[in-house]
């Protein structure tokens, strides 16, 4: 016999999407629907607020499509930079749960990570990167890569992500399609309790420069000399002014599997945050104080 659960009146009251729903007079998920169907300027302008998305400029207008339908800008006249909506939390709140080289927990607050990611975001400056450049990022799942990818849209850069499973064909040929100037990459990758190489395959796919961080000290790798390790590459100064930038400008290049040929790049600006984070707020019922679980690579997702 199969039981299904059913929220309480309670629970629906008290969830995103009946908050807003009261907030709007709307008395069923249908008319909820037809409300943001029918009412996209009302819907988002609302959605926005609810996110609680910062801006350096207000938007004068939620969405234009003079040009039409098919060619539509969102929050014209706006100026922003979506990564500092991930720092509006007390500075010891915790940001990051994960596990260190040795697998035990390691919990980093928000004023640690906003740290590293100025830390990063000069170091990439002082390498002489400046706003609109591609940097890449071939690692794991860690702390360290969701710093490095948050510090390069506050740098104002694009950052191509890129699974670290692929061949150094696959990542020659997304490195070929971004031009990447710089990539960032591990000397090895921990699987099943055994060290497989990688910075080894970022140099078979000629990068142009690759920044190094040394999982397994214990297996040292020699560098090519334009390349860093990331402890020798990281800034001191722990303060970045993030770059302002425009809703549409490019933060992410996204590759497709490739299974049925070339990779192909979709990029995402400072908008698609926006729409993955309304996804999380109204079908996932993300609140304040919520745990979400991530177990994938930059490079799917």
């Amino acid at each position: 016999m199969q039981h299904i659960w059913r929220p309480t009146p309670e629970i629906i009251e008290q969830s995103n999407i009946g908050k807003m729903m009261q907030s709007e007079g709307l008395s069923s998920y249908q008319e909820f629907w037809r409300w943001s169907v029918d009412q996209k300027t009302n819907f988002w302008q609302k959605t926005i607020g609810a996110l609680q998305i910062p801006f350096k400029k207000p938007f004068d207008q939620i969405l234009d499509v003079s040009k039409g339908i098919h060619e539509p800008a969102w929050l014209v006249g706006a100026e922003m930079n979506i990564a500092e909506a991930c720092f509006q939390n007390d500075s010891e709140h915790i940001s990051i749960i994960t596990l260190d080289n040795k697998g035990e927990i390691e919990k980093i607050s928000q004023r640690k990570l906003s740290e590293l990611i100025a830390q990063i975001s000069n170091g990439l400056t002082e390498l002489g990167l400046k706003k609109g450049d591609i940097i890449a990022i071939d690692m794991p799942m860690t702390h360290l890569s969701v710093a490095i990818y948050l510090a390069g849209i506050k740098a104002g850069l694009t950052v191509a992500t890129i699974a670290d499973s692929f061949t150094p064909k696959e990542i020659a040929i997304r490195l070929q399609i971004t031009k990447a100037k710089v990539v960032f990459t591990q000397d090895h990758l921990s699987r099943a309790e055994k060290l497989i190489p990688l910075y080894s395959k970022i140099v078979e796919a000629d990068a142009s420069k690759a920044i190094v961080v040394q999982s397994a000290p214990e297996k040292p790798v020699k560098l090519r000399s334009q390349d860093l390790f990331f402890h020798d590459f990281l800034s001191e100064n722990k303060h970045f002014k993030s770059v302002i930038c425009k809703p549409d400008d490019p933060i992410n290049i996204l590759f497709s599997s490739g299974t049925t040929g070339e990779p192909k790049a979709i990029p995402w600006t400072h908008l698609t945050p926006i729409k993955a984070a309304s996804d999380g707020y109204y079908h996932q019922n993300i609140q304040a104080g919520d745990i979400v679980s991530w177990p994938t690579n930059l490079g799917w997702m």
